[in-house]
């Protein structure tokens, strides 16, 4: 049997609390990877509107919350020893829209725009120090390893500005044992999409397990499900 449906958004549960210390559906720094859009060579454009709309909170949401997961999110990689050609080989291949864009630059953007969102909503909130889930970087370690081999001659945005799809595994591999293994994997998610790499059922399975052990459901991890050959 196929993978259900993804529920809609508005009808997804809230996070638990640990989740970026807030309560939030959002998929923080990987959802924001959608609204990373790039213009002609040699320039890009900064869409500040596009991550003020990704940092307001929805219907019943308390006021900063996905600001503060994205936040969160952002300052995680900004802060790690993670190199800069890391950073930007790590956001092509989640966002799918490599270009002239710095990756840090793009983070200290979405950085300013939160803390704008929250001195509105939510001028008491303090970034706090979430421990990271680490008893799952070898879980998650394995699915990033296990799919290396599909994506070894794939190339992110080929015609202009290629990212080799080995960096961006790289990249990801440092993020899940190095900084925080719930933000590898859902940037890894979002890497699945961007280079359309296919599933087998049991790899789908196998994600849906480990959203529910972070915390969020298949409401996030089905947004890959397209990707499963058909057996």
């Amino acid at each position: 049997m196929g993978p259900l449906s993804c529920p809609a958004t508005d009808d997804a549960p809230t996070l638990p609390p640990w989740f970026g210390a807030t309560t939030s559906p959002w998929f923080g720094l990987a959802d924001v990877t959608v609204a990373h859009k790039e213009v002609t060579p040699g320039g890009a454009l900064y869409r500040r509107e596009e991550l003020r709309k990704a940092a307001e909170d929805g219907i019943g949401q308390t006021p900063g919350s996905a600001a503060a997961v994205l936040l969160e999110d952002a300052l995680s990689l900004l802060r790690s020893a993670l190199p800069d050609a890391a950073v930007t080989a790590l956001w092509a291949g989640a966002s799918d829209r490599p270009g002239s864009t710095d990756g840090r630059d793009w983070l200290r953007l979405i950085a300013d725009v939160c803390r704008e969102r929250l001195r509105e909503a939510a001028p008491a909130y303090t970034p706090v120090v979430v421990p990271a889930r680490t008893e799952l970087a070898d879980t998650v370690l394995r699915e990033v390893r296990e799919t290396a081999p599909a994506v070894v001659d794939k190339v992110v945005s080929p015609h202009w500005h290629p990212v080799p799809a080995t960096d961006v595994m790289d990249a990801l591999e440092h993020v899940v044992t190095r900084i925080d293994p719930d933000l590898g994997f859902r940037l890894f998610l979002r890497v699945l999409n961007a280079l359309s790499v296919r599933l087998t059922q049991e790899q789908y399975d196998r994600y849906e397990a480990i959203g529910e052990r972070f915390g969020y459901g298949e409401y996030h991890v089905c947004d890959v499900d397209h990707l499963i050959e058909a057996g």
